[in-house]
């Protein structure tokens, strides 16, 4: 069978026959009969009209020196193979086997590009220096001006792979690698881009292009991965805003296959985490007076070893709530007109704020205590008071505003002792 193999004509049915039979007795797959036909087709109709047509320069010996002359021109096979050693070298030329105004101005370019004098004639030294050229053209394999990149991509969409090289000639066949790298097989797809969908085992998968160009110099590409995108978290832990005493409990939700979720916790504000090896997808913890430094955030770990930290999520101590706010005074003018405040709370102070414009803008009175005492005035009408609360967690809480409402006497309807009585105590 070997020799059969060897023996096979180079032609479309030869490279049908090549493939067939090698797959039938070497290969040997399951379904072995269509297998066997598939391979051969793509020996025919694939590989063979790349690898098997040769495109080689037919070599030609120097015999005479070539120039533009008059009407009729040089011609040959001579010409012929001059003007192909020069497309090959990617030169601009027809392939016409004449010495035309043409072929004198592209052997011009071709002689000063590689140092020679620039006349126009192809003689002893310009003929070598192409043959030169053409076989140092034809040992040098092609070389990427674009390798083929790893994607990062969600089970179910494409990932699609790119290379670029230069030479001629060039053919792009793909390989693809399951197993991280180990063993390659071929795809039969042959292209500068190769796409496949991703699936769960893909994080497994490797792809490398191997480029041929005309002179069969071969090459592959750096192999490119597949990597699983990470998890996306659709619902984000949120901060707590709890009580002393209560509970705490925060939620993670994220995209993705077989996942993991670990939570940490931070007890200085997130600047160190531990593990709290509490595997859920929720996480509570009991609201200590301690809390307010503590935040929590969750690991999450798919069955890609892709890892993903969510964001931190706070735990608030609630603000002081008040259980007296200080109430609004009647009171005449002179005499004194006491505020008092209460709330919940810890380590508490009370900071009381004064405003002389119905409340339009206000100032500290620098008094710290629970009851603000002013005297009255004939403008406290507009006086407004209000207590600013805060506890030890730096939360901060603004009592309402009371105000001082100053007795009115012009329509009451006392008798005249009680009149007299009024003016006696405004004299005093």
């Amino acid at each position: 069978m070997y020799r059969y193999l060897k023996s096979t004509s180079n032609d479309a049915n030869g490279a049908y026959n090549a493939g067939f039979y090698w797959c039938y007795y070497f290969e040997i797959p399951q379904n072995i009969a269509n297998e066997s036909t598939n391979r051969g087709n793509a020996a025919k109709n694939v590989y063979w009209p790349v690898y098997g047509k040769s495109e080689n320069v037919t070599k030609v010996v120097y015999t005479r020196i070539l120039q533009l002359t008059g009407k009729p021109y040089m011609s040959g096979t001579d010409i012929k193979y001059v003007q192909e050693c020069l497309k090959n070298l990617g030169y601009t030329i027809d392939t016409d086997g004449i010495y035309g105004p043409n072929t004198e101005t592209v052997v011009k370019r071709f002689q000063k590009d590689y140092g020679l004098t620039g006349d126009g004639k192809c003689a002893t030294k310009t003929w070598t220096a192409l043959e030169n050229a053409v076989q140092t053209n034809q040992n040098m394999p092609p070389k990427f001006t674009k390798q083929p990149e790893s994607v990062t991509a969600d089970v179910g969409s494409k990932a699609t792979f790119t290379a670029a090289a230069t030479g001629e000639g060039l053919t792009y066949v793909w390989y693809i690698s399951n197993d991280a790298g180990k063993t390659w097989a071929s795809t039969h797809y042959i292209s500068q881009t190769y796409t496949v969908t991703v699936t769960a085992d893909s994080y497994q998968t490797q792809v490398r292009c191997l480029v041929m160009d005309k002179y069969k110099n071969k090459v592959n590409s750096n192999a490119a991965s597949i990597r699983i995108s990470s998890p996306k978290f659709t619902k984000q832990p949120e901060s707590v805003t709890a009580d002393v005493g209560s509970k705490a409990t925060f939620t993670a939700a994220v995209t993705g296959e077989g996942l993991t979720y670990v939570w940490y916790i931070s007890n200085d504000s997130g600047k160190t985490w531990v593990s709290t090896h509490h595997i859920c997808q929720t996480y509570t913890v009991t609201v200590t007076a301690d809390s307010y430094q503590t935040h929590v955030r969750c690991l999450v770990m798919d069955k890609f070893k892709n890892k993903v930290n969510s964001k931190p999520a706070a735990i608030r101590i609630s603000p002081p709530k008040f259980t007296k706010q200080p109430k609004s005074v009647t009171a005449d003018v002179g005499s004194k007109a006491t505020f008092t405040a209460a709330t919940t709370g810890e380590g508490l102070t009370y900071v009381w704020y004064i405003s002389n414009d119905s409340g339009k803008t206000w100032a500290s009175t620098h008094l710290i205590s629970q009851t603000y005492t002013v005297v009255v005035t004939a403008n406290s009408n507009k006086t407004q008071v209000r207590c600013l609360v805060m506890d030890k967690y730096k939360n901060k809480v603004n009592s309402k505003a009371a105000s001082i409402t100053i007795k009115d006497y012009t329509n009451n309807s006392s008798s005249s002792k009680e009149s007299s009585d009024f003016s006696t105590s405004v004299s005093m």
